[in-house]
């Protein structure tokens, strides 16, 4: 294995780290604010967050698989 398939195989496990905890930050968050929000600004934000949530295990899944 070469000094640069090294880095690049840090690099990734680093990104896979930071998306697992970015994942369960937001799935904190989406317990929090109910799943539904209360009024317009938490709804837009459970949406943005639940599309969030989704990219997150789309693409840790990529990388286990790969």
């Amino acid at each position: 294995m070469t000094i640069n398939k090294l880095k690049t195989l840090h690099k990734n496990d680093t990104s896979l780290s930071f998306l697992i905890e970015e994942k369960m930050t937001l799935q904190k968050r989406l317990e929090q604010l109910g799943h539904d929000g209360d009024c317009a600004y938490e709804k837009a934000l459970v949406a943005f967050y639940q599309q969030r949530l989704l990219d997150c295990e789309n693409i840790i899944r990529q990388s286990v698989t790969s």
